[in-house]
């Protein structure tokens, strides 16, 4: 298939454990239509607190990027409840700080709606992120996540990881596939409907 066996998304790293904490999630949703003014995307985000959770967080991270790292996580009475955090290389204190992240992730849900529809099929859809607030074990918690108080976090999915295209024009290309050509259509796609202003 051409995948890489660190494509294949552990769910726990060697010789990591696991660290129990409180966590209050807040979830967030679109409020009416996005509107374009003034060359940009305008658009009313709702955060609220949702429930309070004890969960386990892994102690070693399974994937990084430029700007965060994922960390397993589960909720402590459902250990099929998985999810995967991303966590700041910044310290994040306060939920707010990580609004952007959420108004992000749901303008590009909206926009993916956008793209199925207009091209009458289901291709693509979204993961909707939730905040995560330590509300206790935040004193062990910070010694692995940079002090960070705040995180991102999304279903853990199982399977393979593959990234089609990246930041800085790259396209994987992947014989007898049609998701290398969907992504590059979703950027272009995009761009365009935005008045060049997202992609």
């Amino acid at each position: 298939t051409g995948v890489k066996q660190s494509e294949i998304l552990s769910w726990h790293s060697v010789g990591s454990f696991w660290v129990p904490l409180e966590c209050q999630i807040y979830s967030s949703k679109l409020m009416g239509e996005p509107s374009f003014r003034k060359k940009k995307y305008k658009f009313n985000v709702v955060t609220q607190p949702k429930i309070n959770l004890a969960v386990k967080l892994s102690s070693s991270p399974i994937g990084a990027g430029i700007m965060k790292e994922c960390y397993p996580m589960y909720a402590k009475d459902d250990d099929s409840y998985k999810m995967v955090c991303k966590v700041s290389k910044r310290k994040i204190v306060d939920p707010k700080e990580l609004i952007p992240d959420i108004e992000a992730n749901l303008m590009t849900g909206h926009l993916i709606i956008l793209f199925n529809t207009d091209l009458k099929r289901q291709y693509l859809a979204i993961r909707p992120l939730e905040i995560l607030e330590i509300t206790k074990g935040h004193a062990e918690a910070a010694k692995i996540l940079n002090g960070s108080k705040c995180m991102l976090a999304e279903t853990f999915l199982t399977g393979l990881y593959i990234k089609y295209t990246n930041n800085y024009g790259w396209v994987r290309d992947y014989p007898g596939g049609q998701w290398d050509k969907i992504a590059q259509a979703l950027s272009h796609y995009t761009y365009e409907i935005s008045n060049g202003t997202l992609m």
